[in-house]
C-alpha cells in the first residue's frame, strides 16, 4: 500500500492563506497591490465589462483595474482613471493580467452564491405548479439518483 505524503511547507501555506482568507500581494508593473475577497459589486462590474467590452485587451485591463480597486465606492471614484492609466499609460501586458486573475480567482465565495440560490429556488412557491413527473425528477436529481419512470 502506497503511504500518503505530507505536503511541503510551501504548500500548506498556501494552503491556510485560502482556508483564513488572507490577503495576498500581488505585483503588477512594479507596484505591489493586496488583494482580499473579491466583493459583489467587484464581481458585478467585471460581469458587466466582460459582456459589454468587444476589444480583448481593454477588457482585461479593465477587469484588473476593478479587481485592484475591489470596492463600490473606490470603482465609482477612481475606476474611470485606472483601467486607463494600465491600458495607455502602462501597457499591461497579460503576464500581468494572469497574476491578478490567479489571485483573484482564489478571493471569489462560489460555494456560499451557490448554496443560497439553491436555497431560494426551493422556498418558491413556483414549485407547486410542477407536475408530479416532474417533482420527482426534480427530487431523483438532488439526491444523484436516475430517475426511474
Amino acid at each position: 500500500m502506497k503511504e500518503k505524503e505530507t505536503p511541503d511547507i510551501v504548500l500548506q501555506k498556501k494552503l491556510d492563506e485560502l482556508y483564513s482568507a488572507t490577503p495576498e500581494k500581488v505585483n503588477v508593473n512594479g507596484h505591489t497591490y493586496t488583494i482580499g475577497w473579491v466583493h459583489n459589486g467587484t464581481q458585478r462590474k467585471v460581469t458587466h465589462i466582460m459582456q459589454n467590452e468587444e476589444d480583448p485587451q481593454k477588457a482585461h485591463c479593465k477587469t484588473v483595474a476593478a479587481i485592484l480597486l475591489n470596492g463600490k465606492f473606490k470603482i465609482f471614484f477612481f475606476y474611470w482613471f485606472m483601467w486607463r492609466w494600465l491600458y495607455y499609460v502602462k501597457d499591461l501586458d497579460n503576464v500581468d493580467v494572469l497574476r491578478v486573475l490567479d489571485v483573484a480567482k482564489k478571493k471569489v465565495q462560489h460555494e456560499a452564491f451557490y448554496l443560497a440560490t439553491m436555497y431560494l429556488t426551493e422556498m418558491t412557491d413556483l414549485m407547486m405548479t410542477m407536475t408530479k413527473e416532474e417533482v420527482k425528477r426534480f427530487q431523483a436529481a438532488r439526491r444523484g439518483e436516475p430517475h426511474t419512470p
